[in-house]
């Protein structure tokens, strides 16, 4: 078997394509061509990013890439690796080449290397321990299907809340209320408390009532009889993607264990629905996000396997 591990090439990006493809559904199928241009923009924005291939007699069987900014955050000395491998075509085990390879890409001035990888790919979480990599985070990812969400059955539990006091409101139907914007940022801010935290997986919110990535009017608030803001709910991204994600969901302590975060999150998904969304994505840390994966599994979303950040120190 003839291996070569390199850097990628223009007329690669079919056979890129193609590859990361056959881990997709057809909601989330990859085109080349834009492909390419995705990774033109990333390396302007971050020239420590390089796309490498792993070529198995002829046929490119894994792609993986180098880069210093992950979710927007870039620490001096810190270089993320990530790769894919074919999945008809892991007896290759050329994932050892690839990570190796791309290690050589950051160079002396690396302090550290990071990845994430799904807990079911254990062929390279082996080889990641055995490369002096460490575990340092888990963090849980989840999506819903909503050609087959039926809103209807979460109407009985909306009802049943709102007979207790607890209406449902978008974020622009509370324009009467002169305290809004103050009640809400307190809401958010007392609910981040409770969130687990891992920078950059699992970043802090901007501090801002209404995030640059939050749409409007998806914005769901639980409001409690006495008018206080006690959870809420929320989509990013935009109104036209097929494939919508999450935002902070959540409910204050008092409040838990009445159905609330479920009715949020079956009104968003709801929502997402009715603008033709095809998909829900959601995800998190630990701890008090296990009550938000119980919400999230209540309304049908397919819980995936843990996602595993590791870190090796140089």
């Amino acid at each position: 078997m003839n291996t070569n591990v390199r850097l990628a090439r223009s007329s690669d990006y079919p056979a890129i394509g193609a590859l990361l493809n056959a881990h997709e559904d057809d909601d989330h199928q990859v085109d080349a061509d834009g492909l390419e241009r995705l990774d033109e923009r990333w390396v302007r924005q971050d020239p420590a990013f390089r796309r490498v291939v792993a070529v198995v007699d002829d046929v490119i069987d894994a792609t993986g890439f180098v880069c210093a900014s992950w979710g927007g955050s870039t620490e001096p000395g810190r270089y993320w690796l990530s790769i894919a491998m074919h999945p008809d075509r892991r007896r290759h085990a050329i994932d050892v080449d690839v990570f190796d390879f791309l290690g050589s890409l950051v160079g002396g001035s690396a302090r550290e290397l990071w990845t994430c990888l799904r807990e079911d790919h254990a062929r390279q979480l082996t080889y990641l321990g055995r490369r002096g990599f460490a575990e340092r985070f888990r963090s849980w990812g989840a999506h819903l299907k909503l050609d087959s969400f039926d809103p209807s059955r979460w109407a009985s539990l909306i009802e049943r809340l709102a007979a207790e006091g607890v209406q449902l409101v978008l974020y622009p139907d509370l324009h009467a209320d002169p305290d809004r914007d103050a009640k809400l940022m307190a809401l958010q801010e007392a609910l981040e408390a409770d969130v687990v935290h891992f920078e950059p997986i699992i970043p802090k919110r901007i501090s801002e009532v209404v995030g640059p990535e939050t749409i409007l009017d998806s914005l769901v608030v639980a409001v409690a009889p006495d008018g206080s803001y006690v959870g809420l709910a929320c989509l990013l991204g935009s109104q036209s993607d097929t494939s919508i994600g999450c935002g902070l969901t959540g409910v204050l302590p008092p409040y838990r264990r009445r159905g609330i975060a479920t009715a949020l999150q079956a009104r968003t998904a709801e929502i997402a629905k009715r603008w033709g969304a095809v998909e829900l994505n959601t995800g998190g840390g630990g701890g008090a996000d296990a009550a938000i994966v119980r919400a999230s599994r209540a309304i049908g979303f397919e819980i995936e396997p843990p996602w595993v950040t590791y870190v090796k120190v140089l």
